[in-house]
């Protein structure tokens, strides 16, 4: 691949992610490329910071909840299966992805519990660390 490719290249990802950037509101936001990156930081707080996002009318005060968050800046989409609050999920289960610069980031349940919460709806877009759902774990006897 030629200079005038790569540059061409590198400058259709840079675009895709300004793309993203412009969809959500992060306050802070990393891009790297083949050792080269940059860090982004918004001083102002999104529309609805500090308020609980929406459960299935629980509270989620109990420590030994597990949140699944975002790995990546993107846009999150559910896969094929549909997901009910309250279904068992095992660990490795797919759960959706976020598709970040073309690439796809599958989110997977990181341990066996019940579908509590999910705070993403198709198309969303998400954060890096934003909490996408939250698992009760599965009594261990």
């Amino acid at each position: 691949m030629g200079k005038f490719e790569e540059t061409k290249a590198f400058l259709q990802e840079l675009n895709t992610f300004l793309g993203v950037l412009h969809n959500t509101d992060a306050s802070e936001v990393e891009w790297e490329k083949e050792g080269y990156g940059f860090k982004v930081s918004f001083g102002a707080r999104k529309k609805g910071d500090g308020e609980p996002p929406s459960t299935n009318g629980k509270q989620e005060e109990a420590s030994s909840l597990v949140q699944i968050s975002s790995p990546v800046v993107g846009t999150f989409h559910f896969l094929e299966k549909s997901l009910e609050l309250g279904m068992t999920v095992n660990p490795k289960f797919s759960l959706g992805y976020v598709k970040s610069v073309n690439v796809k980031h599958t989110i997977e349940a990181d341990a066996k519990g019940k579908l509590f919460a999910v705070h993403v709806e198709e198309g969303d877009p998400v954060e890096f660390g934003q909490v996408l759902f939250v698992l009760e774990p599965a009594d261990v006897s």
